[in-house]
């Protein structure tokens, strides 16, 4: 892309020679592109995830919600389009039609010196776009009627201690201030590489997990992609989103959507809701890009509807939106292929190869003798179950969920006292329907670490895959490698 103020190259040659000898940038453009394996000899077609469409409501691998408000999953369908290319300003259509797992052009390419310059000029010259500036799309709604569902479509809820409320009451769309991506501090001119973290991902009230913990996943191992993904045009204070659809995938633009988001109503500050509802920064100055690519994902493939978001979803399906890499995904459920082949050894060989890795939790259900709090189930006294002997299941076999310590707590221990879980002081209790991200592998010590894509200070699992994959529902394998 060219510089198209006279004045900035002036202007900023003295910092050329510090921008382009900055070391260390981890939003490096790699261009890697996967290594595929021909895994299809050991998969059963009924084990492998709908990369081009998600699964119905009901099936185990619809995953989903996992928000800290606790809602529920639900199927996804195609949304709105962006504008033709023709119609892209100047500069965006490389961007648009960047091919799977390599970053457009000067987008995303921080690594070198000319989007470094770029990046730096930006903040100090707007550039004049060729076309004039694009309509925005409107902003998502708030209400959405399910397939076979009649109009008025109901509005989305917020759950509360005291019950449920709809949300057009609480929140309202309003400019978010932030940088898009981080970066240095502002006197730190000669080096303004933008920068991506996992730790920037954080779940709002939003059934979303599914998409944000793909995000956490691909910016662990393939930072560059999600920094090719997101181009602001400052004339308009507006964004274009890159996705991937279709069979093949294919480049999907998104835009030109506003960068206002939803927040919480400045009057419900004394019940500290501050800020935005859904996907927020994860730390008062944090940069916003999850918060730009949950509403353009909104907008492209759930039906232009936070509800819809709301109602949960695929990790396979949205990692490969995000990566334009195929997404393998295995079943630990009955039937599935997940014990055969996600052992320690392939997930560790999977991690070296920068796959970015999503698990699925299980699905919840009533037990016997249990009662339902906060979607999470809690064992109640029953003394006839005390007296049974602790169940003996195989290796390659999922935990009863009503016994299992990782969703029920030590609680479950008097019936499992074999359980090598129920040998710890505390147990880490895992999300139902949830989706987490596969942070590490300890090959050596037989651990896998999971990250909860809450943001900072959500729990951590760290346990031996051996028995933690026995209390899971789904892997989601991006076939993304070569990462960083």
């Amino acid at each position: 892309m060219r510089l198209r103020n006279p004045l900035t190259l002036a202007v900023l040659s003295a910092a050329l020679c510090a921008a382009s000898a900055a070391a260390g940038d981890p939003a490096r453009d790699s261009g890697a592109s996967a290594t595929l394996q021909d895994a299809a000899s050991h998969l059963s077609a009924g084990d492998v995830s709908g990369i081009y469409g998600e699964r119905p409501v009901g099936d185990p691998g619809a995953v989903g919600t996992g928000a800290p408000g606790g809602l529920r999953a639900a199927a996804n369908a195609p949304g709105a389009a962006g504008l033709p290319e023709n119609q892209l300003p100047q500069g965006f259509q490389s961007f648009a039609a960047a091919p799977p797992g390599v970053s457009g052009g000067a987008a995303a390419g921080s690594g070198s010196w000319l989007s470094r310059l770029e990046s730096m000029a930006s903040g100090l010259f707007r550039m004049t776009p060729a076309t004039p500036p694009a309509k925005p799309m409107p902003d998502p709604s708030f209400s959405w009627c399910a397939p076979g569902q009649k109009a008025p479509c109901p509005v989305m809820n917020i759950d509360f201690s005291d019950g449920a409320e709809p949300v057009t009451e609480f929140v309202d769309y309003k400019k978010v201030d932030g940088r898009v991506f981080s970066s240095s501090s502002w006197w730190k001119f000669w080096d303004q590489t933008r920068r991506v973290s996992s730790s920037d991902v954080a779940q709002g009230r939003a059934g979303d997990c599914f998409l944000l913990a793909s995000l956490a996943a691909v910016a662990a191992t393939h930072p560059d992609v999600l920094l090719g993904m997101i181009k602001q045009d400052r004339t308009t204070s507006s964004f274009w989103v890159r996705f991937y659809e279709g069979k093949p995938l294919k480049p999907a633009l998104v835009g030109p959507i506003t960068d206002a988001f939803p927040v919480w109503k400045s009057d419900l500050s004394e019940y500290n809701l501050s800020g935005p509802v859904f996907a927020h920064p994860s730390s008062p100055d944090g940069p916003i890009w999850p918060l730009v690519v949950e509403k353009a994902y909104t907008a492209k493939f759930r039906h232009d509807s936070y509800a819809s978001l709301n109602t949960g979803g695929d990790a396979g399906v949205a990692i490969s939106r995000v990566t334009g890499r195929p997404t393998l995904s295995y079943s630990f459920y009955p039937g599935g292929t997940a014990f055969k082949t996600a052992t320690l050894r392939q997930v560790a060989a999977w991690v070296r190869k920068g796959f970015p890795m999503t698990v699925a939790t299980r699905q919840p259900q009533r037990c016997p003798g249990h009662h339902l709090t906060l979607g999470l189930t809690i064992r109640a006294t029953d003394p006839e179950r005390a007296a049974e002997p602790a169940s003996r299941e195989s290796d390659d076999a999922q935990v009863p969920y009503c016994d299992d310590p990782f969703y029920q707590g030590l609680v479950a221990c008097a019936f499992r006292s074999g359980d090598p879980v129920c040998a710890q002081t505390s147990v880490p209790r895992l999300v139902p329907r949830h989706s987490y991200w596969i942070k590490s592998v300890d090959a050596a010590g037989g651990t896998v670490t999971l990250a909860n894509p809450w943001g900072p200070g959500a729990n951590v699992v760290t346990e031996p895959w051996s028995r933690l994959r026995r209390s899971l529902g789904w892997i989601f394998v991006n076939q993304l490698g070569g990462g960083r």
